[in-house]
């Protein structure tokens, strides 16, 4: 799993159909877990990691399995989105002041 999403760190590709089935179908957790981890936001604004990880596990619990598209690994898939444009993309050294 880590693999996979260390991989995905850097790349504008994720498997989230992989991603579901190596972590439990918990990829939107287990993708905000690394991508907060690795930005510094935890420690850049000493976050609480395991209330934080809670509040994502509700979120990701909320998304129903029977809703083919707007399920949990769409919001990875989307979140990993914005990850790569805003760090692959340039968008956030275009917003830096």
């Amino acid at each position: 799993q880590l693999d996979l999403l260390s991989q995905a760190f850097g790349s504008w590709h994720l498997d989230v159909l992989e991603l579901a089935e190596i972590s439990d179908n918990k990829p939107l957790s287990s993708l905000f877990d690394v991508l907060f981890r690795e930005l510094g936001f935890v420690d850049t604004f000493a976050l609480d990691h395991k209330a934080m990880m809670r509040f994502v596990r509700s979120i990701e619990c909320g998304y129903h399995d029977s809703n083919t598209y707007h399920n949990r690994m769409h919001a990875a898939s989307v979140m990993h989105s914005m990850h790569a444009l805003f760090g692959l993309g340039g968008i956030a050294s275009a917003l830096e002041p």
